[in-house]
């Protein structure tokens, strides 16, 4: 467990330096090509877990539409992402509903793929929307969208870190047992609390005065709630298929897909939440 820590934290010394580079000095276009390779990675170990679980989904079409719907995140109008997340229904029907051999496996395979698609592309396409906000609003700030992502990422990782050693330390009562063991309700006080500290003074750091008490409160509660909502999400991946991690691509942390589950429900939230703060301030 000790040695597991250490390696989780040394990750983190050398993955955010690099991480802070990117999202603060490098064009956007580069952030979002690099949103692009971790939706595909992260999309690649839910599929492998999928056929670990013996359960039926069209990959390649989860594939193509994943990257589509975020390289049009990245380089398209707001809507040309959303056109596609609601065009996946017709298209994954055609792409995997119609070659399953029987009623069932027809079922299983357009739910699943319609599901693991939609999990990955709207939380990592709204990381991009997030890095662009301050484009695509009137505002035309980009330096607003750099400090939000680094601001979601600040609150969600402060939050889990607040969740693993309360937890470790004084949890008791188990959450939910049939899904992930180890998550308590004291280490999900521990989240909120950490990430009510940290939306306050991450606020305060990077100037996001756009969002006001009120709303940074909402983003201090809800954040650590959603969060929980895409880590047992993931878990129910993982539980299915009897593994431990998504991967093991990152040393100590698992996979990219253990990585970003705080982030698939967290990052569409905080991106309305700044959608409706700034059409509060105009």
């Amino acid at each position: 467990m000790i040695r597991t820590t250490y390696r989780r934290y040394i990750t983190a010394c050398v993955v955010l330096p690099l991480l802070l580079l990117i999202v603060l000095y490098l064009p956007l276009w580069c952030f979002g090509l690099v949103v692009v390779v971790f939706s595909t990675l992260a999309q690649r170990e839910a599929n492998v877990l999928l056929t670990q679980a013996q359960l039926t989904s069209d990959k390649i079409g989860i594939h193509v539409l994943t990257v589509t719907a975020i390289v049009l995140s990245v380089f398209a109008e707001p809507y040309w992402y959303y056109a596609v997340l609601f065009l996946t229904f017709p298209l994954m029907y055609l792409s995997s509903g119609l070659n399953a051999p029987s009623p069932v496996q027809r079922l299983e395979s357009y739910s699943l793929s319609i599901f693991t698609f939609l999990l990955i592309a709207i939380g990592m396409g709204h990381m991009n929307l997030l890095m662009r906000i301050g484009v695509s609003t009137d505002l035309n700030d980009t330096s607003l969208g750099r400090f939000a992502v680094i601001y979601l990422l600040a609150v969600v990782w402060i939050g889990d870190t607040g969740a693993y050693h309360v937890g470790r330390k004084w949890g008791k009562r188990i959450l939910s047992p049939m899904i992930s063991p180890k998550k308590t309700w004291e280490g999900l006080g521990g989240s909120i609390v950490a990430s009510l500290m940290a939306a306050f003074l991450f606020r305060y750091i990077l100037n996001l005065h756009v969002l006001g008490w009120r709303s940074t409160f909402a983003v201090g509660i809800l954040l650590p709630l959603v969060g929980l909502l895409g880590d047992l999400t993931e878990s129910v991946f993982k539980r299915a298929a009897n593994a431990k991690d998504s991967g093991n691509l990152i040393p100590g942390h698992g996979g990219i897909f253990d990585r970003i589950d705080s982030m698939l429900f967290s990052a569409p939230l905080l991106y309305f939440l700044l959608l409706f703060a700034i059409s509060n301030q105009s």
